[in-house]
Parts: C-alpha cells; structure tokens; sequence
C-alpha cells in the first residue's frame, strides 16, 4: 500500500471517529464499487470492507491480499458479519447506501444504522496527481475512439451499429466503454438527453449526439459531442450556440469559483441566442457533474460546489427541442 493510499484510509478512519461510528461496512457482491476500490485498491467482487477507527478488515472470495487491511475468506458473510458485530460491541454500523452491499447491515439487528455514503463522496472529490493523470488518460482515450469511428463514417449505421463500434473501439485499446452505457442518438432521439441507442439508420444531415466514457484504471471518462451536417439554420444556429456556451462556462472554471458561475455563464449565452425554452436548465440538467471513479460524484451539484484544486468535473450545455433535436457539447475539466 502506498502512502497516498494509507493516509486515505487514516483520513476515513478519522471521519468514522468524528461520526462516533463503531464501524462502516462497504463493499460490492458482484458490481465495480468505487469506495472498495479507492480504499483497497481492487474491487473484484464479492468483496466487503469492514473499517473501523483503528482497524480495517477486508472478507473477499477467494481470498485477496489487500495491503493496510487484514484479509479474511468470504464464507458465509452473514455469521461473519454478525459474529464481528458481536466481538466489537457494534452498536452504530455506517452504511455506504450507494453500494450493492448494503443490505448486509441490516443482518447486524441490534446496530443503528447511519449512511455514510454523502461522507464518502466527500472524501473522494479532491484527487492526488495519480488520479487525475488516470482522468486524464480515460479522457484522451475517450475522445481517441470517437475520432477514430466519426473518421471511418457513421453514416448507412444504425444508432447500435455505432455505439457497438464505438465499443470496439474502446476495446481494442484495453478498457471497456462502460463509464455508462454509450450514448448515440440521432434527431428528435437527442432531444431526451440520456436515451438508448435504437435500430435508427443515421443519414447524411441527421443531426447526432454522441456521449462515450472508457473505464481506465478504475476512473472515468465523459466526452460528448454533437455531429451535424445539414442545411437546417435553426440547428446550426443550436450548434453555435452550445459550442460558444461550453467555451464561456469553461472559462470561468477555475478555483475559487462556484459552479452555479459556470451555469449561467452558459445559460447567459444560450438566452443571447434564444434558446431560454430549449436549454439543459430548463430540461433539469447540470451545466455538468464531478467525476472520477464514477462518472457522477460529489457530495452536492456542482451548481452548489466551490470549486478546488484536484477537483474534476464536466463542463457539458446542451439544447434540447422536445420532438426535433438535441446538441451537447461535453469535456471534463481538471483543476
């Protein structure tokens, strides 16, 4: 274990302290769990920590060594979870309400149960210099693959045909697209933000959204954006617009600011350009979210988050015309 991640784990035991916790329970039985891996360093399911203020135990299966932690064989966790609460005195179990594992605790009767989870994002949102080198690699790898699939042609595809090269892609660098499932959408589809992919063939003039992140070293990539080559004024004037409002929020992304700046920074330029009905506010979007081993983070919106150094997030308007189209244009931004 290095010493970035022992003081990450004395960090948490502090926190636990400070919320006169007996213990927290994390863990996953069989999802990526980005608390498992940013305390352990792995996160192969079934896995499931047990951490308390001066100790760490780690129940895997098979068992896995898992430096700063002692290691158990997963067998039967219900009885060694509750046999555990038993020899601690477990009266008050901290609970990761965003994990897979936390059903677990209510094996533990006796114990009040306390979430923990908004404490734990909290403890993630500013990263070390590892972190966000491996953002930034996930990123660039990202956007590698969508160069690389919009320069061989989307057009005579369908909206899967896509995302599945876009898959391939991603694939054959060494990481899967599965930040979140990859978005690719054509025309009025664009228009409800986070849709699926259907068997719509793309044609020359269609106007595309595409949304991909690769998982790389455990962290996330988030790249967006908007291919339209038609004669529609209306929608060029959409595209413009979005482009100069991701350009204005992303200068005012620095240190010290609030995300709500970059919000209206951009909602500013979409109003200039008539586009108040039609904005990411209006369909109760972010003008963007944190970012790291999951692809949303952070303890609060970023509308609502001071802005600090090693802190990630996306910067990501968009317009969207209920029936006709949408436009996003997003990058992550590393301070």
């Amino acid at each position: 274990m290095t010493t970035s991640d022992m003081d990450r784990l004395r960090r948490l035991q502090r926190r636990i302290a400070a919320a006169d916790l007996d213990c927290l329970l994390m863990g996953s039985r069989d999802v990526f769990d980005a608390n498992t891996f940013y305390y352990s360093g792995d996160a192969t399911p079934p896995k499931a920590l047990l951490v308390t203020a001066d100790s760490a135990y780690c129940f895997a299966h098979p068992k896995q060594e898992c430096a700063g932690f002692e290691c158990v064989e997963m067998r039967h966790f219900k009885k060694q979870l509750t046999d555990f609460a038993e020899k601690r005195r477990v009266k008050k179990l901290g609970i990761d309400m965003h994990s897979d594992m936390a059903f677990a605790a209510f094996y533990v009767e006796k114990a009040k149960h306390a979430s923990f989870a908004k404490q734990l994002l909290s403890l993630r949102e500013i990263k070390d210099d590892g972190e966000l080198q491996a953002l930034r690699f996930a990123q660039d790898v990202t956007k590698q693959c969508v160069d690389e699939a919009l320069s061989e042609g989307i057009y005579g595809r369908t909206e899967n045909e896509v995302a599945g090269v876009l898959e391939y892609k991603a694939r054959s660098r060494g990481f899967p697209l599965n930040a979140f499932e990859p978005i690719v959408l054509a025309n009025e589809r664009a228009a409800v933000p986070h849709g699926k992919p259907t068997q719509y063939r793309i044609r020359k003039g269609d106007a595309v959204i595409i949304d991909v992140g690769v998982r790389a070293m455990g962290y996330c990539g988030d790249y967006s954006t908007t291919i339209y080559e038609g004669g529609n004024n209306g929608l060029r004037d959409a595209v413009a617009a979005v482009r100069e409002a991701k350009s204005a929020a992303t200068k005012k992304a620095r240190v010290g600011a609030v995300g709500s700046e970059l919000r209206d920074s951009a909602l500013r330029v979409l109003y200039e350009h008539g586009f108040s009905k039609n904005s990411f506010s209006a369909a109760g979007l972010s003008v963007g979210h944190q970012i790291g081993l999951d692809v949303h983070e952070g303890a609060t919106r970023l509308e609502k988050t001071r802005l600090r150094k090693g802190m990630a997030f996306t910067i990501e308007p968009g317009i969207y015309v209920n029936g006709k189209y949408g436009v996003r244009f997003e990058d992550v931004m590393l301070l």
